[in-house]
């Protein structure tokens, strides 16, 4: 079977028939080749959305077939390792909120006997799961939201969809470390950004975490010297980079003063010390 030729079931000529996605027998061997080429992709280098595409495929399959099992929630944990890996936040959200909205529930509620260690998998998957779209909701800021403005209303929209999956979760779910650090980090972002505990959140973030995290530093970034500037004159350029700088290199915060300060950065910058404001003038 040449699995480039499948078509989504939404655009199939026989959407019921043998070759179809909703059919399981198609949709293993599928998979087992979207694995395979992600991981040949990877360790060459290559652009993801071929990968992307062909879940996104297998995804629609699944939802059409209407089957909620283990291998339906394999399918989508894996789509969401593989959108992480290729920063495509949209393809992210649709694979976070059916796993965690619909299947991690119905898994749960129906598994068996015969399927308690995929059960015990899934409980901890769930918690991990949930803590990424939490914080999705939390930090994705789209390409509209330019200005800190835009952005801050954006923070406190989505606080209600949030607090609303937190609740919706079991107390396991919410009592997990995923979903601790995640309401901290809306706890931080909603405060008008409290960026001392920001920081040492971020430190203790796992990969899949920051990938998503690092989309607000811009906005955290931007209010952070906008309340040093308020409250100080002077301070040590290595004070404001210790809450400013993630995995960024310290080249980013120079190249920042300079776009702010303009034709004043060399009186602003001397000798480690970031002069915030300058005395006027009399």
């Amino acid at each position: 079977m040449s699995f480039d030729a499948l078509s989504l079931v939404s655009r199939a000529t026989d959407p019921t028939g043998p070759a179809s996605l909703r059919n399981r027998s198609v949709q293993l061997p599928f998979f087992a080749d979207i694995s395979r080429r992600f991981n040949t992709d990877v360790a060459a280098g290559k652009n993801l959305d071929p990968v992307l595409a062909a879940l996104r495929k297998l995804r629609e399959g699944i939802v059409s077939a209407g089957i909620m099992d283990d291998f339906a929630v394999r399918v989508y944990e894996f789509s969401v390792s593989v959108c992480l890996r290729a920063q495509n936040y949209p393809e992210l959200l649709k694979s976070l909120t059916y796993l965690v909205g619909v299947l991690y529930p119905a898994f749960q509620r129906d598994t068996g006997s015969d399927e308690k260690l995929a059960d015990v998998r899934v409980k901890g998957q769930h918690a991990k799961m949930t803590g990424l779209l939490m914080l999705y909701l939390t930090c994705y800021l789209p390409m509209s939201a330019k200005n800190s403005t835009i952005r801050s209303s954006k923070v406190v929209s989505e606080s209600k969809e949030v607090l609303k999956l937190y609740k919706s979760a079991p107390i396991s779910v919410q009592t997990s470390n995923s979903v601790i650090r995640a309401m901290d980090i809306h706890r931080a972002i909603l405060r008008d950004v409290d960026f001392v505990h920001f920081k040492k959140l971020w430190n203790q973030l796992d990969p899949d975490e920051q990938i998503i995290v690092k989309q607000i530093i811009p906005h955290v970034r931007e209010r952070t010297l906008d309340i040093l500037t308020k409250s100080y004159f002077t301070l040590p350029f290595s004070f404001i980079s210790k809450y400013t700088i993630f995995s960024e290199d310290v080249q980013v915060l120079e190249d920042i003063f300079k776009q702010k300060f303009s034709t004043e950065f060399n009186l602003r910058v001397v000798d480690g010390t970031v002069h915030l404001r300058l005395t006027k003038r009399k």
